[in-house]
């Protein structure tokens, strides 16, 4: 079978224009990746247990001897953000189990950012 010098050109551009199409897109940015919603994070993994405004739901409290409710004033001046990422990061006690699973830091990082809006004005 013979090919001539034309069609192999035709061959060779159009394999380098399909190789390349795929270098191109993943050479391409893809835009600023969006840091996580504390809310939707809340919503989704907290609210179960600390509620839909941070005061703890009653079968919570029935379950979880020390539940903090985060409408208590003060709550949040006696901890730090570090410190409620460290408390999502490796648990507390037997009832705060570790969300390290199941959450990125940066959705560690925007809950507790979420929650601390619950603090209660002094």
């Amino acid at each position: 079978m013979r090919f001539s010098v034309k069609s192999f050109a035709v061959a060779a551009i159009a394999a380098a224009a399909w190789a390349g199409a795929g270098a191109t897109a993943a050479a391409e940015p893809r835009g600023p990746v969006q840091a996580p919603d504390g809310k939707m994070v809340y919503v989704e993994h907290c609210k179960t247990c600390h509620g839909a405004i941070g005061v703890p739901t009653k079968s919570a409290v029935s379950k979880y001897d020390s539940i903090p409710n985060f409408k208590t004033p003060g709550f949040f001046d006696a901890r730090s953000q570090d410190s409620i990422i460290t408390i999502l990061n490796k648990g507390k006690g037997k009832d705060m189990k570790s969300w390290k699973e199941k959450l990125t830091a940066p959705e560690m990082q925007a809950v507790a950012a979420y929650i601390r809006t619950f603090a209660v004005a002094k």
